[in-house]
Protein backbone atom coordinates (compact mmCIF):
# COMPACT_ATOMS: atom_id res chain seq x y z
CA UNK A 1 0.00 0.00 0.00
CA UNK A 2 1.35 3.47 -0.81
CA UNK A 3 0.79 6.26 1.82
CA UNK A 4 0.36 10.09 1.54
CA UNK A 5 0.29 10.19 -2.37
CA UNK A 6 -0.05 13.02 -4.52
CA UNK A 7 -2.93 11.34 -7.24
CA UNK A 8 -3.55 12.13 -10.79
CA UNK A 9 -6.47 9.85 -11.50
CA UNK A 10 -6.70 10.71 -15.41
CA UNK A 11 -10.00 11.92 -14.75
CA UNK A 12 -10.14 14.88 -12.67
CA UNK A 13 -8.09 18.07 -12.87
CA UNK A 14 -7.60 18.09 -9.73
CA UNK A 15 -4.76 16.53 -7.73
CA UNK A 16 -5.81 14.40 -4.73
CA UNK A 17 -3.61 14.66 -1.56
CA UNK A 18 -2.32 13.06 1.06
CA UNK A 19 -4.11 9.70 -0.26
CA UNK A 20 -3.69 5.89 -0.23
CA UNK A 21 -3.44 3.84 -2.90
CA UNK A 22 -3.58 -0.06 -2.01
CA UNK A 23 -2.52 -2.34 -4.65
CA UNK A 24 -3.32 -6.31 -4.20
CA UNK A 25 -1.79 -8.91 -6.96
CA UNK A 26 -0.59 -6.07 -9.17
CA UNK A 27 -4.16 -4.52 -9.67
CA UNK A 28 -5.24 -1.21 -7.48
CA UNK A 29 -7.67 -1.82 -5.55
CA UNK A 30 -8.48 0.97 -3.36
CA UNK A 31 -7.66 4.94 -3.53
CA UNK A 32 -8.88 7.20 -0.70
CA UNK A 33 -7.75 8.58 2.52
CA UNK A 34 -6.96 7.33 5.81
CA UNK A 35 -7.33 3.26 4.01
CA UNK A 36 -6.50 0.67 6.54
CA UNK A 37 -3.66 -1.35 5.49
CA UNK A 38 -4.47 -5.31 5.24
CA UNK A 39 -2.40 -7.62 7.98
CA UNK A 40 1.02 -8.06 6.69
CA UNK A 41 0.52 -5.59 4.24
CA UNK A 42 4.18 -3.52 2.68
CA UNK A 43 2.89 -0.04 3.44
CA UNK A 44 5.17 2.53 1.42
CA UNK A 45 4.91 6.17 2.24
CA UNK A 46 5.51 8.49 -0.87
CA UNK A 47 5.03 11.90 0.58
CA UNK A 48 5.89 14.25 -2.37
CA UNK A 49 5.79 11.74 -4.90
CA UNK A 50 2.80 11.55 -7.59
CA UNK A 51 1.13 8.47 -8.67
CA UNK A 52 -0.42 8.86 -12.41
CA UNK A 53 -2.01 6.19 -14.48
CA UNK A 54 -0.20 3.97 -16.34
CA UNK A 55 0.64 5.25 -19.77
CA UNK A 56 0.20 3.80 -22.99
CA UNK A 57 2.51 4.17 -25.86
CA UNK A 58 0.61 3.50 -29.47
CA UNK A 59 3.13 2.69 -31.89
CA UNK A 60 5.77 0.51 -30.89
CA UNK A 61 8.17 -2.15 -32.37
CA UNK A 62 9.52 -3.30 -29.10
CA UNK A 63 11.61 -6.21 -30.69
CA UNK A 64 13.75 -2.93 -32.02
CA UNK A 65 13.82 -0.16 -29.77
CA UNK A 66 17.69 0.72 -29.96
CA UNK A 67 20.03 0.77 -33.13
CA UNK A 68 17.08 -0.71 -35.44
CA UNK A 69 19.40 -1.33 -38.61
CA UNK A 70 22.57 -3.23 -36.53
CA UNK A 71 19.87 -5.22 -34.54
CA UNK A 72 18.04 -6.19 -37.27
CA UNK A 73 20.74 -6.85 -39.94
CA UNK A 74 23.68 -8.20 -37.70
CA UNK A 75 22.16 -9.70 -34.49
CA UNK A 76 21.59 -13.46 -33.88
CA UNK A 77 17.60 -13.75 -32.66
CA UNK A 78 18.98 -15.05 -29.00
CA UNK A 79 20.21 -11.54 -29.16
CA UNK A 80 17.42 -10.06 -30.10
CA UNK A 81 15.06 -11.31 -27.75
CA UNK A 82 17.34 -10.80 -24.72
CA UNK A 83 17.53 -7.23 -25.75
CA UNK A 84 13.47 -6.92 -26.59
CA UNK A 85 13.38 -8.39 -22.77
CA UNK A 86 15.35 -5.68 -21.77
CA UNK A 87 13.24 -2.82 -23.52
CA UNK A 88 10.00 -4.18 -22.55
CA UNK A 89 11.48 -3.69 -18.37
CA UNK A 90 12.17 -0.09 -19.55
CA UNK A 91 9.24 0.86 -20.69
CA UNK A 92 7.41 -0.93 -17.79
CA UNK A 93 9.86 1.59 -15.26
CA UNK A 94 9.17 4.69 -17.35
CA UNK A 95 5.70 4.36 -16.89
CA UNK A 96 4.19 2.39 -19.78
CA UNK A 97 1.75 -0.62 -18.86
CA UNK A 98 0.79 -1.03 -22.40
CA UNK A 99 2.02 -0.73 -25.62
CA UNK A 100 0.72 -1.37 -29.04
CA UNK A 101 3.37 -3.36 -31.14
CA UNK A 102 3.00 -2.58 -34.91
CA UNK A 103 5.26 -4.76 -36.53
CA UNK A 104 7.31 -7.44 -35.59
CA UNK A 105 8.06 -10.98 -33.50
CA UNK A 106 6.68 -9.42 -30.23
CA UNK A 107 4.26 -13.07 -29.06
CA UNK A 108 7.23 -14.90 -27.86
CA UNK A 109 7.75 -11.60 -25.39
CA UNK A 110 4.29 -10.86 -24.79
CA UNK A 111 4.12 -14.30 -23.55
CA UNK A 112 6.78 -14.42 -21.28
CA UNK A 113 5.60 -11.25 -19.94
CA UNK A 114 1.93 -12.09 -19.50
CA UNK A 115 3.08 -15.63 -17.83
CA UNK A 116 5.36 -13.23 -15.55
CA UNK A 117 8.92 -14.43 -16.49
CA UNK A 118 10.00 -11.24 -16.72
CA UNK A 119 8.81 -7.56 -16.42
CA UNK A 120 7.26 -5.57 -18.81
CA UNK A 121 3.71 -4.25 -20.37
CA UNK A 122 0.62 -5.58 -21.57
CA UNK A 123 1.85 -6.21 -24.88
CA UNK A 124 -0.98 -5.74 -28.46
CA UNK A 125 0.85 -7.00 -30.99
CA UNK A 126 -0.32 -6.65 -34.07
CA UNK A 127 2.33 -9.42 -35.84
CA UNK A 128 3.92 -9.12 -39.20
CA UNK A 129 5.18 -6.06 -40.83
CA UNK A 130 3.39 -4.75 -43.91
CA UNK A 131 6.33 -3.62 -45.65
CA UNK A 132 7.63 -2.58 -49.65
CA UNK A 133 10.96 -5.02 -50.80
CA UNK A 134 14.11 -4.40 -48.52
CA UNK A 135 11.37 -1.85 -46.19
CA UNK A 136 12.27 -2.97 -42.47
CA UNK A 137 9.83 -5.52 -42.70
CA UNK A 138 11.43 -7.52 -45.61
CA UNK A 139 13.61 -9.93 -43.74
CA UNK A 140 15.03 -11.55 -46.70
CA UNK A 141 17.75 -8.84 -46.19
CA UNK A 142 18.30 -9.74 -42.44
CA UNK A 143 18.32 -13.42 -43.12
CA UNK A 144 21.32 -13.13 -46.19
CA UNK A 145 23.26 -10.62 -44.30
CA UNK A 146 23.24 -12.50 -41.05
CA UNK A 147 24.43 -15.59 -42.34
CA UNK A 148 27.01 -14.04 -44.36
CA UNK A 149 28.36 -11.62 -40.89
CA UNK A 150 28.66 -14.77 -39.01
CA UNK A 151 30.00 -16.72 -41.33
CA UNK A 152 32.73 -13.95 -43.02
CA UNK A 153 31.34 -14.29 -46.38
CA UNK A 154 31.06 -10.56 -48.08
CA UNK A 155 28.59 -11.81 -51.10
CA UNK A 156 26.29 -8.99 -49.71
CA UNK A 157 27.86 -6.07 -48.69
CA UNK A 158 24.78 -4.30 -46.52
CA UNK A 159 25.16 -0.14 -46.26
CA UNK A 160 22.95 2.44 -44.40
CA UNK A 161 22.17 4.09 -47.91
CA UNK A 162 22.06 1.02 -50.42
CA UNK A 163 20.25 -1.85 -48.82
CA UNK A 164 17.00 -1.17 -51.37
CA UNK A 165 19.35 -1.36 -54.55
CA UNK A 166 20.99 -4.10 -52.72
CA UNK A 167 17.89 -5.81 -52.12
CA UNK A 168 16.43 -5.39 -56.06
CA UNK A 169 19.27 -6.28 -57.65
CA UNK A 170 19.46 -9.62 -55.14
CA UNK A 171 15.99 -10.66 -56.32
CA UNK A 172 16.50 -9.61 -59.55
CA UNK A 173 19.64 -11.77 -59.90
CA UNK A 174 17.26 -14.61 -58.40
CA UNK A 175 14.90 -14.30 -61.05
CA UNK A 176 17.41 -14.05 -63.72
CA UNK A 177 18.94 -17.27 -62.82
CA UNK A 178 15.97 -19.51 -63.13
CA UNK A 179 15.43 -18.58 -66.54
Amino acid sequence: MFTNATVFDGVNEKLMTNTDVLVEDNLIKQIGKNIKAPENAEVIDIAGKTLIPGLTDCHVHIMWNDNIEYLIYSSQDGYLGAMAAKNAENMLMRGFTTVRDLGGPAFGLKKAIDDGAIPGPRILPSGSFISQTAGHGDFDTRMKYQSNHFTGQTDLAYTRVGPLLQMVNLKLSKLRAKF
